[in-house]
């Protein structure tokens, strides 16, 4: 029997991902991350085996295997356009 989603129902297949997770202002990329993922929606669904190997890594502030640059782009000029979609 197929796994359905919480959120939506739709169908939950075993994949590999990326996991994009914020610490004390850090941004941490986890790649190849087992999880389930909704055919449907996109929802991820991480085991609590996981959860558990992610919590080491960032206790023992593991050395990461590459470091990327992300632009950060504030919307803060935009904030009264904002507000009016609201």
């Amino acid at each position: 029997m197929q796994e359905k989603c919480q959120f939506c129902g739709g169908v939950v297949n075993n994949k590999t991902v990326s996991l994009d997770l914020w610490k004390k202002e850090k941004l941490y990329v986890f790649k190849n991350v087992p999880a389930k993922v909704c055919e449907q929606c996109g929802e991820k669904y991480f085991s609590s085996k996981i959860y558990g190997i992610i919590d080491k890594l960032l206790k023992e502030k593991s050395k990461p295997g590459e470091t990327i640059v992300v632009p950060v782009i504030s919307l803060k000029k935009f904030a009264d356009e904002a507000e009016a979609i609201n």
